[in-house]
């Protein structure tokens, strides 16, 4: 089932050091099909520049999808914010799949 004309970049493999920077090689995977939408954004200024953006993307069914991967969209690369949900329509039929993305800019 397409859900929406937008394009989502998986992106699987690096992983976070002690330090919290990645490393190792990621490998892309292009998802069409997609909708992609905006879902939050706060900003932090008491101790300097914030800015956390929230979308969620709404994917087809059957998508390959984990809560350490990350997605490019439109040339920022979010992480997936908590657990991806597969949904099902009323027969039990795959609808889709909701993720949670996050982008975080700055410090704070």
């Amino acid at each position: 089932m397409i859900l929406g004309s937008d394009v989502v970049t998986r992106l699987r493999g690096q992983s976070r050091d002690a330090f919290g920077d990645l490393t190792g090689t990621d490998t892309e995977l292009g998802i069409a099909g997609c909708s992609v939408q905006p879902a939050s954004a706060t900003e932090s200024t008491s101790d300097g520049e914030l800015l956390v953006t929230g979308l969620t993307v709404f994917l087809p069914a059957g998508s390959d999808l984990l809560a350490t991967d990350r997605m490019r969209w439109q040339g920022s690369v979010y992480e997936v914010d908590g657990q991806p949900a597969a949904w099902h329509d009323l027969t039990g039929t795959a609808s889709h799949v909701q993720a949670q993305l996050k982008l975080v800019q700055g410090q704070g």
